[in-house]
């Protein structure tokens, strides 16, 4: 199992003191299970947050869910270099999705080479990486919206999602109880 937390102030208190830590404490990358599309628009509309660079929205956007949507779901992913990582509905999966689109066992991360790789498990409802189905082994890269049936999830690595919540109302209060 990954280590899961299920609210933004479970990572803020007490925040590491800087970005290895953090990563040793989670894991090398993270799966945020975001809100719906309409929701993050309206936050970010809300926030002035519209109009950032294509190439650097899902920053943006990661920044809107961490400050908006407290309550959001983080799976942290550990960097080992055995085994995999098993995505899907059952409880035999690594990091269970509870959503009938999921199937039992629908995609496998790895992690290669010190880098985090995913592949579909043959699931019925396919898996995609940034909107386009994937049939091989893909590379992901932080920013990623991966797709399993009708669950999305935004790949992080530990580094970037520390830096975001540095810039959150309460981060360095928690900081500076360490």
């Amino acid at each position: 199992m990954t280590p899961r937390v299920t609210s933004v102030e479970g990572l803020l208190n007490p925040l590491e003191p800087d970005a290895t830590s953090f990563a040793k404490r989670w894991g090398a990358a993270a799966l945020l299970h975001p809100p719906s599309e309409p929701e993050i628009d309206l936050a970010m509309l809300k926030s002035g947050t519209v109009g950032v660079p294509s190439d650097g929205q899902w920053i943006g956007r990661l920044l809107v869910m961490l400050r908006e949507f407290r309550q959001m779901t983080v799976d942290f992913l550990p960097a080992t270099l055995e085994g995999s990582l098993r995505l899907g509905r059952s409880l035999d999966a690594d990091l269970v999705l509870p959503d009938p689109s999921v199937s039992k066992l629908h995609a496998t991360m790895r992690w290669r080479r010190g880098q985090f790789w995913l592949s579909d498990d043959r699931s019925k409802n396919k898996t995609y990486v940034n909107g386009y189905e994937i049939d091989r082994d893909v590379l992901l890269s932080a920013g990623d919206t991966l797709g399993l049936g009708k669950v999305e999830l935004l790949f992080v690595t530990s580094d970037i999602l520390f830096l975001q919540l540095t810039t959150l109302p309460g981060a360095k209060n928690a900081r500076a109880r360490r």
